[in-house]
């Protein structure tokens, strides 16, 4: 892909796209857990409690709205820093 405006853009989808297909797990469990005191006995716990409740799934709930704003994110970050790197 050659450098340019369609490269950054595409790229810094495509990282806000990862960062939010693992880290959204993280982030579920994370709110879960600390949100729910006394209900889980550690991480693993509420790991497998959702897992075993709420089948895998459950821990990409609001994958959607993540990708559009970390994506979205990105897409300004990056595209800004590199024309700036231009001028």
């Amino acid at each position: 892909m050659n450098d340019g405006m369609y490269c950054y853009l595409t790229c810094a989808f495509a990282a806000g796209v990862n960062g939010v297909i693992f880290g959204s797990p993280l982030d579920c469990l994370t709110t879960r857990h600390m949100s729910s005191p006394g209900v889980y006995k550690n991480p693993l716990d509420c790991l497998l409690t959702t897992i075993r409740n709420e089948g895998f799934l459950a821990l990409y709930k609001g994958f959607i709205p993540n990708v559009a704003r970390l994506g979205g994110f990105n897409i300004v970050l990056w595209v800004t820093i590199e024309n700036i790197k231009k001028f």
